[in-house]
């Protein structure tokens, strides 16, 4: 387990050594992108407004920070900056003015009327990427909603499909934020293209990254509404075990031809294929019931090819065997001292170090650090 600062010793150097990252983003779609550059190495500093960031009131309060806006922050500087007052946001151009990466989500048009948009950035650091990330882009007749997870979960038809594929229950919304997720990475991937491409051209850019794009494009179903095809649900079928449930990864059909012939299972019924696949599922089902123990229902799925899972609850998942030999979160230590998890990126590189580099910071902690290393004002100012 790494330290208190999360970077193991002998450090041997990382992606991003040397990247200043300035984030002026809030609560996850524009924070995702950025804690990932901070593990990467970059020099990330986050701009929090007085109020401080929307996500900072989901989960545990340890230290006045929550559980997700740990998560969303852990390794960046933060400064207090008001954009609404001429001062401060003279600070917060001139350190745009310096940084290589900006990440913004604030609605379309704002930062620009502020003096943040991309042309006025770029006119004195001609190398700078811009990410603002936006609900539906902005270019688009709809650029100007407010959007947040849920919002994209239900345009992008996901929660409605989902709906479908449960027997028509009531829509509602899933239980993570994919689309914030789902964009953020798509922005890190941008970037980082950007930041390549720039090694030629000595110019950055602007990326424009949609909410509603990064999840459409990363939705392995949209090729059925492209060929026009109605959708046929590949998941896996989950079956009710003494004390577990099992999930084995496949249909029905595929399932039957596997065990019918490795074990011998006979469908004597008639009917029509609904009612077939119906009592099909149902022998299947008692034929895992029949195997004396769970070990040796496993050795048999194993045996014959077949994948499976148990389905467990969330807060059991850092006991598998998986996490438990490489633990997915670090130790950081709050302001109190006391230790605080916080999840790693699951990138581990042969030649480099990637890693969390401490705990989210307080409202304003780095403020004169930040003018000093990024603006060269004395510290004290």
């Amino acid at each position: 387990m790494a330290g208190n600062s999360g970077v193991p010793a002998g450090d041997v150097g990382s992606p991003l050594d040397g990247i200043k990252v300035l984030d002026l983003s809030r609560a996850i779609a524009g924070p995702y992108p950025a804690r990932i550059f901070a593990d990467l190495g970059a020099d990330v500093v986050k701009v929090e407004p007085p109020e401080g960031d929307v996500a900072d009131v989901f989960g545990a309060r340890r230290s006045n920070r929550s559980g997700l806006f740990a998560q969303m922050n852990a390794g960046k500087r933060n400064i207090r900056l008001d954009l609404k007052n001429d001062d401060d946001r003279a600070t917060a151009v001139q350190l745009a003015g310096v940084a290589d990466i900006v990440i913004e989500n604030y609605r379309v048009g704002v930062l620009a009327r502020l003096g943040l948009g991309y042309d006025t950035i770029a006119a004195s650091n001609p190398g700078v990427i811009v990410l603002s990330i936006s609900g539906f882009g902005q270019t688009s007749p709809e650029a100007g909603r407010r959007a947040y997870a849920p919002v994209l979960h239900a345009e992008s038809g996901l929660l409605l499909r989902q709906s479908r594929f449960d027997g028509d229950r009531p829509v509602s919304d899933i239980a993570f934020n994919a689309a914030d997720t789902l964009t953020g990475l798509h922005g890190a991937i941008a970037v980082l293209a950007a930041l390549q491409m720039r090694h030629s051209t000595a110019r950055g850019q602007h990326i424009d990254m949609s909410m509603l794009g990064a999840i459409v494009a990363s939705d392995d179903y949209v090729h059925y509404v492209l060929d026009d095809e109605p959708v046929v649900a590949s998941r896996g079928l989950v079956f009710e075990l003494d004390g577990w449930s099992l999930l084995l990864a496949g249909e029905v059909k595929f399932l039957w031809s596997v065990l019918s012939r490795s074990n011998g299972l006979v469908d004597e019924g008639g009917g029509s294929p609904a009612d077939k696949q119906l009592r099909r599922r149902e022998i299947i089902h008692s034929w895992l019931r029949s195997m004396p123990d769970r070990g040796e229902l496993v050795r048999h799925l194993e045996a014959v090819g077949l994948t499976w899972a148990e389905v467990k609850a969330p807060e059991d998942i850092m006991h598998s065997a998986t996490f438990l030999a490489d633990p997915p979160y670090t130790e950081v230590a709050d302001p109190d001292g006391s230790p605080r998890r916080i999840v790693r990126m699951p990138y581990r590189f042969s030649e480099a170090t990637v890693a969390v580099r401490g705990n989210a910071a307080q409202l304003d902690e780095h403020a004169a650090a930040v003018r000093s290393d990024w603006l060269g004002r004395p510290e004290a100012s």
